[in-house]
């Protein structure tokens, strides 16, 4: 059978997270048995940035002349499928506008795997049309976004695809001290910071953390690596997101700022805390995570935790989730043979 051609909407070189995500995606896609080549819509916003598709008076919107080796949405199309590949950022805003267009004109099908909300939105006409016409199924993250979708056909409340990440985990066994790895976030990075009263309150706790147990900051984020070796502290970070497995991998435990840090842990059979922040925490409610209380003493955590129990438990619930996945996905992509 010929190979299909499918279009992700992802971000590359922005926010690891996303990427994370879209591994766990490609990896149901190859487990369902697609044969496909991954093209990507790159939302990065210094490589398709705003200011090339917004509306202005007299000249219609269009697609940005990419910086990249990703599909700009302009001339011959070339792809025969979408999957919008887990994110907040799919409802509207002048780059998810292109590609609805796009999918129109093209009469493409697609699917949404992983979706979440930052906030409130409204669905337009173009993205109404697409949930009800286009899309084969459509997986919310988070209990804010399935509200909003759930109206349409095909609809359902599940874990985030980057639970499936990384293959083949295996059980966390501790033969000294339990190592820990802290991820952490700057106050300062647009669309991915978090507040100064946090970032004070994550060093602090590292500070703690690491008075107990062997603990090494961990960077998403060129910001975050910058803003750890300014303070003079040793940091684990790549620009390139497919390493962050084998970063991961040093570690026992995690606790995590970012929720899709917490979510390649759980892929990896990690125990994970997440420091909630905004209401996309929420979606690590179903990667088993848990969750800090405002102000606590996360070394007394890591200390009370159970590391192989958690870790044999989250093996059992990432299996469970794939069958569940495997089940709703299984003939309901047009592009599975």
């Amino acid at each position: 059978m010929q190979r299909r051609n499918i279009l992700f909407s992802t971000t590359r070189g922005w926010n690891s997270g996303d990427e994370f995500i879209l591994f766990g995606v490609r990896r149901v896609l190859d487990d369902l048995g697609i044969e496909y080549n991954p093209v990507i819509f790159n939302r990065h916003p210094s490589i398709t940035p705003k200011k090339y598709t917004a509306k202005r008076p007299f000249f219609p919107a269009k697609a940005a002349p990419h910086l990249d080796n990703s599909h700009s949405l302009e001339g011959f199309s070339g792809i025969d499928y979408v999957v919008f590949a887990g994110s907040p950022e799919w409802v509207g805003g002048p780059r998810n506008e292109a590609l609805q267009k796009f999918i129109l004109e093209n009469n493409l099908r697609c699917a949404f795997i992983g979706m979440g909300l930052a906030g409130p939105r409204t669905i337009g006409e173009k993205l109404d049309r697409i949930l009800k016409e286009r899309t084969e199924v459509f997986f919310a993250r988070d209990a804010a976004c399935y509200d909003l979708v759930k109206q349409y056909p095909n609809t359902h409340f599940q874990v985030c695809p980057s639970i499936f990440s990384v293959p083949n985990p295996t059980l966390r066994t501790v033969t000294g001290p339990k190592k820990v790895g802290f991820v952490i976030q700057t106050d300062k990075t647009p669309h991915q910071k978090i507040s100064s009263e946090l970032e004070t309150y994550c060093y602090a706790q590292f500070e703690m953390l690491r008075k107990k147990f062997p603990t090494t900051l961990i960077a998403h984020y060129i910001d975050e690596f910058k803003a750890a070796r300014s303070r003079g502290y040793d940091v684990a970070y790549s620009s390139y997101s497919e390493d962050y497995p084998d970063i991961f991998r040093r570690f026992d435990v995690v606790v995590s700022t970012r929720v899709h840090g917490c979510g390649m842990c759980t892929s990896m059979a990690i125990p994970n805390a997440m420091i909630p922040h905004d209401k996309r925490s929420d979606t690590v409610t179903k990667f088993r995570s848990y969750i800090a209380q405002p102000g606590e003493n996360l070394a007394d955590w890591v200390e009370n935790l159970d590391v192989e129990k958690t870790s044999a438990a989250m093996l059992d619930y990432r299996q469970e989730m794939h069958e569940v996945y495997m089940g709703l996905l299984k003939g309901k992509l047009s592009v599975q043979s």
